[in-house]
């Protein structure tokens, strides 16, 4: 029995749809696409496409993953982030719309500073300096995380998109070389508390890693602990940006003021909730 590309469309959205997976007309597009290597747009223009057994075994099997409730961006292996098509694994953090708040000040702060040499701390895919750097010439970005494996995902998005001459990476936590100044610190830490974090979905807990996710002292020490060591490596004058959590804004703020940070400034996602913390460090 053959399949066309309609026949196998029609059986991925309506499998999702009964189980009560959102968007499930989006997913089957997008495991399509990822299965044949072709654009969304070509998958509308050859519905009667026939597809080979072994391509359809394939596509089938993703499906499975899907129901079980693996995230589709991990079956696939990449996730859209500021127009960016990022490479992504369990080993680091799905890309969220709400960072891209994070992008978008940071990228004011660029074009009012004539910024040159940024940092990004807790890296992961590299999404937010990697994006920084796709939409601004001449900035170098430097990338740090604790996690090897993260950073060797980022390493494939910095060797993706011919970029490496303009970064370098650093295999850990906090601020990456001691030595290196930098004119703007961004970072996108784990912020979530244990309590929140038992509140999520069974889907992040069971598939998103826990150490990107996850803070001590009720989701505070990450985001404490690089306010204070970003003093030490920017130059004055220098900003720093930081993604927060939900009701986490009044804290950080005196984060900020308590280790001498001025012109502080919180930022709203689009669905108002503060998401954006920045302020400058002058020495």
């Amino acid at each position: 029995m053959t399949f066309t590309l309609k026949d196998i469309f029609k059986h991925i959205s309506k499998t999702l749809r009964e189980a009560k997976f959102e968007s499930s007309n989006i997913e089957a597009n997008i495991m399509l696409s990822h299965s044949l290597n072709l654009s969304i747009e070509k998958i509308f223009m050859n519905q009667n496409k026939k597809i080979y057994k072994k391509t359809v075994t394939k596509i089938l099997k993703f499906l499975e993953r899907r129901l079980n409730g693996e995230p589709l961006s991990y079956i696939v292996g990449y996730k859209y982030f500021f127009s960016i098509k990022f490479e992504i694994d369990k080993s680091v953090l799905i890309p969220r719309p709400e960072t891209e708040i994070l992008v978008n000040k940071s990228l004011k702060i660029i074009k009012k500073n004539n910024t040159k040499k940024i940092l990004d701390v807790c890296c992961g895919s590299g999404c937010v300096g990697i994006s920084l750097i796709k939409n601004i010439r001449n900035i170098k970005v430097d990338f740090s995380d604790v996690s090897k494996k993260a950073l060797s995902i980022c390493k494939k998005n910095i060797k993706k998109f011919r970029i490496n001459k303009r970064c370098k990476t650093y295999a850990n936590s906090y601020i990456g070389n001691r030595k290196e100044k930098y004119d703007l610190i961004v970072s996108n830490p784990p912020y979530v508390s244990i309590y929140e974090y038992e509140k999520l979905s069974k889907e992040i807990q069971d598939y998103e890693p826990k150490i990107a996710l996850v803070s001590p002292d009720k989701g505070y020490k990450h985001l404490e602990k690089i306010i204070k060591q970003s003093t030490k490596s920017l130059n004055s004058g220098g900003y720093l940006a930081v993604e927060i959590g939900w009701k986490q804004s009044k804290k950080v703020v005196n984060f900020f003021q308590k280790y001498g940070f001025n012109d502080i400034v919180v930022d709203k996602d689009l669905r108002n909730i503060n998401r954006v913390v920045s302020g400058i460090w002058k020495n």
